[in-house]
């Protein structure tokens, strides 16, 4: 028997009544023909019936009335000497040597079984119990989860007959028979009437609901929903106990409505759906589908920018949507107006109404900064500047919004303006946020060649200092670039001056100290020693170092190295007095220093031998000055 759609198990529903016939259809129109609705009533033949099922034209029921008559006839010829229990045997080894072929799993209906030869456990047991029924025999079907066969009453006693195999009468444990029924079946089990739960015993009438039932199936696999769903409810009007018919009729609504829903139905198939749910109200899987429905129809509105259309929908169907999915969807309305349609006053106005629906929602408010930010995005590439700065000087109350106007204007080179927005609220509520966003300002300030912002930005942080450990690292930074770009615009001199004010600042003093010999040292003291100048570097580096307070390596470094060299100088162009001065301060300042030591003997034998030379009155003095620095 073929497998059927959604089927998982057959049981029996007790009811006193048809449900089906009651129920009227209203998301399908039910098609019944005339010859239909006689089967229905049970008002013609069984045979007849089982054509009709099968799906023959009415006119044409006159020859397999005659084919079928004929068959009788001539098993009643070979079986009238025989016994009951012999003649049932027999007969189902005749229709397997006249009728029954071959076996196909998905040939249920009795016309093609007279037209092919072919059938499954379905046609052949029905085959089997019209003829022995018409023979005088007594016949029911069992019904399992995947298998249907016969049962045959002789003498008060039901025999099972497998109408698969021809030996299948009482087969019982017959090899021949085992064999036969797994090629044929794939089983390897004869089933037994004794199976116990899994078996339900069924009347001939319900082999018409399993042929309607088993159609149905084949219809949905090929996806003509209409006559599936028409077929499966029909299952359900000649046999309503059948949980078989019921789940291929609940596939069939399901199916068909999945297919509305590919095609954008949505209406159809939430009709499809909600009238399942009349017939089967505990089914998950309609309720799955029906969610689906809405899910997809509020997608192609959003789709489609019906946004109204799609908050109507979830209104017209409140029970629906919870209220965490009604704000998700808002929230996705929003996205979608910024993204998709690019209306960013559309979305500020749903924003603003969101709020009031669902206040303190925090994703509300990342919501409009995300708006907030595209649409001040979107004005600056159209050249909108200053449309941009108004929008975000409208929402600059919160925080991450005014951090986003003051990198606009600091963009667009307005360095005060920004340093003095920063600066109404830089104490109020310090954050890093706005500490970060005030330091940009002055980096922004020196690319801008606006050093005096810088210079007012720094001393605005200071008293955050303490504070704030961020700032240990910006100010030795700051300062670094603020004497850096005074070297680069040849302003090194003004620079000091800048610097040596801000020394006076707590926490400043180290970091300027580096600024102002580093700028002193490139921009005053280099280019003399790179001229060897040394007379006016020598006085140049004095005045470095004191304007370092003697904490800047580097000076104090040049300034012995600077001396030695005018010494040295001063020693070739034979001015030992000069020199002799000189090494005699690199002496009493820096002692026995390698550089120095070696220097000040030959200078000062050379300027003793010039004063010995000259019979001069300081040979004495410079002499015991000589001895007094050489111990």
């Amino acid at each position: 028997m073929k497998k059927i759609v959604f089927l998982l198990c057959f049981l029996a529903l007790r009811l006193s009544a048809n449900p089906y016939q009651d129920f009227q259809p209203d998301a399908f129109q039910l098609q019944i023909s005339p010859f239909e609705k006689e089967v229905l009533d049970n008002s013609i033949p069984f045979f007849h019936q089982a054509l009709i099922v099968s799906g023959i034209q009415f006119s044409d029921i006159p020859k397999y009335q005659k084919d079928y008559e004929t068959l009788l006839e001539s098993i009643g010829k070979e079986i009238k000497n025989l016994t009951p229990y012999q003649q049932a045997d027999k007969v189902l080894k005749i229709l397997h040597e006249k009728k029954l072929k071959r076996y196909e799993a998905g040939q249920t209906e009795i016309l093609t079984l007279f037209d092919k030869g072919l059938f499954n456990c379905v046609s052949s047991s029905l085959f089997y119990n019209m003829v022995m029924t018409d023979l005088g025999f007594p016949t029911r079907g069992v019904l399992l989860p995947d298998h249907v066969f016969s049962e045959i009453n002789i003498d008060n006693k039901w025999y099972d007959a497998e109408t698969t195999v021809a030996p299948g009468f009482d087969a019982g444990s017959k090899k021949e028979v085992l064999d036969d029924f797994k090629n044929k079946t794939g089983f390897v089990y004869v089933p037994l009437s004794s199976r116990g739960k899994n078996t339900v015993l069924i009347p001939n009438k319900a082999y018409l609901a399993l042929i309607y039932s088993n159609t149905a199936a084949v219809l949905i696999e090929k996806k003509d929903f209409i006559k599936a769903i028409n077929s499966a409810y029909k299952a359900m009007l000649l046999f309503p106990e059948f949980v078989e018919g019921a789940k291929n009729l609940q596939a069939a609504y399901n199916q068909y409505a999945l297919d509305f829903i590919s095609r954008g139905k949505f209406i159809d198939a939430e009709k499809l759906l909600l009238e399942s749910l009349k017939l089967f109200p505990a089914l998950e899987t309609t309720k799955h589908n029906l969610k689906a429905v809405y899910t997809q129809w509020l997608n192609t509105l959003f789709q489609k920018s019906l946004y109204e259309d799609a908050f109507a929908l979830m209104d017209s169907r409140k029970n629906e949507f919870t209220q965490e999915e009604k704000r998700n969807y808002y929230l996705m309305m929003i996205q979608n107006l910024v993204k998709k349609d690019k209306n960013y006053p559309k979305a500020l106005e749903a924003i603003q109404k969101g709020e009031e629906i669902y206040s303190n929602d925090p994703d509300f408010q990342q919501f409009k900064k995300f708006v907030i930010q595209e649409y001040s995005s979107d004005l600056k590439k159209q050249g909108k500047q200053a449309e941009a700065l108004k929008l975000l000087e409208t929402y600059s109350d919160d925080s991450d919004v005014f951090l986003m106007k003051i990198l606009q204007m600091i963009q667009e080179g307005k360095i005060r303006e920004a340093k003095e927005d920063i600066l109404k609220i830089l104490y109020q509520k310090p954050d890093e946020n706005i500490i970060k966003a005030m330091m940009q300002v002055s980096y922004e300030a020196l690319r801008f060649q606006k050093p005096e912002e810088t210079k007012d930005v720094v001393l605005a942080l200071v008293p955050l200092a303490p504070r704030f450990t961020i700032l240990k690292q910006y100010f030795p930074n700051i300062l670094s670039l603020l004497g850096q770009y005074y070297y680069k615009n040849g302003q090194a001199s003004e620079g000091i001056d800048v610097l040596n004010a801000l020394y006076q600042e707590p926490f400043l003093d180290s970091y300027t100290i580096q600024a102002i010999g580093d700028l002193y040292y490139n921009g005053i003291l280099y280019p003399l020693l790179k001229q060897k100048n040394y007379e006016q570097a020598a006085k140049a580096v004095n005045r470095g170092i004191e304007l370092t307070r003697k904490k800047y390596p580097m000076l104090l470094d040049t300034y012995r190295n600077l001396y030695i060299n005018l010494g040295a100088q001063y020693y070739q162009e034979k001015e030992y007095a000069k020199a002799y001065q000189i090494y005699v301060k690199l002496m009493r300042e820096f002692g026995k220093h390698p550089n120095v030591f070696p220097n000040f003997k030959a200078v000062s034998k050379a300027y003793l031998e010039m004063l010995k030379s000259a019979k001069s009155p300081d040979y004495e003095t410079v002499k015991k000055e000589v001895e007094e620095l050489m111990k």
